[in-house]
């Protein structure tokens, strides 16, 4: 099994930044980081996957595709957020996900909408070049369009946002707001990535030709955004042209943008929750408890609403690639 949670680091790349890249691809929206110098020094967000992997490993990119290519005991989810990593040869290739479902109070994602903002951008200036191929313009040319919509900095929560409802600490978030790095975007945050415990499995890409390499790590619990965002992202994704104005999502022509879920059969899905391990700064507060089992006496209510939410959820289903 594994016995810690997903270590991971944000990197030193803002989304402006050039060496990062936007795309709205036929069958998903990407955020690619830089290759060089992978090995000698990770600038990129990175992360150490357990199960033995010994390492920090870099972010190769992170997709969403819509609808989710897992499913939870039979629950389909509106869409899929995952981390893909690079290791070294042999190994794999770990991948992070996220299902997403709409927030039940409407609430936006207001971390992920940067990368909303960047995704919109990438569509945009792909209608400007459809845009100008109509009209005969060349390049720098002005299409009149009033420019984008997009804000490329990190929003503020809305007001009344409910931090607790969410594992997060106001106070600490505000202090965030105020450090050099915070434009730097994390594709580990917590408004993505909302529990440290997840289902494991080895399977395939989501992808043909599927190859069979993926570590896969589904996050136990669904991060969400508002259907605002989720409209947003459905334009950005099934309305994108190329520089020919032609369409480029697959939707177009009737194909399915996620991968159709298979059955777990065959593949050996494992659970870690808080038996298996707890959070690091738990077990740096106190080293003997490495897991629920080792609490003594009443358990906090962080855990006791954790096992009411994932209590049985060594006897779920997570279908997959």
């Amino acid at each position: 099994m594994e016995y810690h949670e997903i270590r991971d680091k944000q990197g030193e790349f803002m989304l402006t930044d050039p060496a990062v890249e936007a795309e709205v691809l036929k069958d998903r929206l990407r955020i690619s980081w830089p290759q060089e110098g992978w090995w000698d020094e990770i600038k990129g967000p990175n992360a150490d996957i357990p199960k033995g992997w010994g390492d920090h490993y870099p972010v190769i990119h992170v997709d969403y595709i819509m609808p989710a290519a897992h499913t939870i005991n039979g629950k389909q989810y509106v869409a899929e957020y995952t981390i893909w990593l690079m290791t070294k040869k042999g190994r794999g290739t770990p991948a992070i996900s996220m299902l997403v479902e709409i927030d039940k109070f409407e609430q936006d994602n207001w971390y992920f909408q940067q990368a909303i903002n960047v995704w919109q951008q990438a569509h945009d200036e792909n209608q400007d070049k459809c845009r100008r191929r109509k009209r005969g313009l060349h390049e720098g040319e002005s299409t009149d369009t009033g420019g984008t919509r997009v804000n490329m900095f990190a929003p503020d929560p809305p007001e009344g946002f409910d931090y607790e409802a969410h594992g997060m600490d106001e106070d600490e978030e505000r202090k965030l707001k105020l450090v050099e790095n915070w434009r730097v975007w994390n594709p580990f945050h917590e408004m993505m990535m909302t529990s440290i415990w997840f289902w494991g499995y080895e399977g395939s890409t989501i992808s043909p030709p599927c190859y069979p390499f993926v570590e896969w790590r589904v996050i136990e619990t669904p991060m969400t955004i508002s259907t605002r965002q989720h409209e947003q992202l459905k334009e950005i994704l099934f309305m994108n042209v190329d520089s020919d104005c032609k369409s480029t999502s697959i939707h177009a022509d009737g194909g399915v943008v996620a991968r159709p879920t298979v059955s777990n059969k065959g593949h050996e899905v494992h659970k870690c929750d808080c038996f298996d391990f707890l959070s690091d700064s738990h077990r740096a507060e106190d080293p003997n408890e490495r897991h629920c089992g080792d609490m003594k006496g009443e358990k906090p209510a962080w855990v006791t609403e954790h096992l009411g939410r994932h209590g049985n959820a060594r006897g779920k289903r997570v279908n997959g690639p």
